[in-house]
């Protein structure tokens, strides 16, 4: 799977603000990151930057 590098810098920088500046437990960036994981699979690691509500409606959606 091709990944976007900009998006994993993304990812990786809000991890590390989600553990060091709130203090989230590593159990929770696990869940975390597995979403990102599952929100890039399902948008076909488009760049976040043309990110739109409907996507993020349409992941919530298949979720279910």
């Amino acid at each position: 799977m091709k990944y976007h590098e900009q998006n994993e810098r993304m990812q990786r920088e809000y991890c590390h603000y989600l553990q060091h500046a709130r203090g989230k437990s590593e159990a929770m960036l696990d869940g975390v990151r597995k979403a990102l994981r599952d929100f890039n699979k399902y948008t076909r690691q488009r760049d976040f930057a043309t990110l739109h509500r409907e996507q993020v409606i349409g992941f919530k959606n298949a979720q279910e």
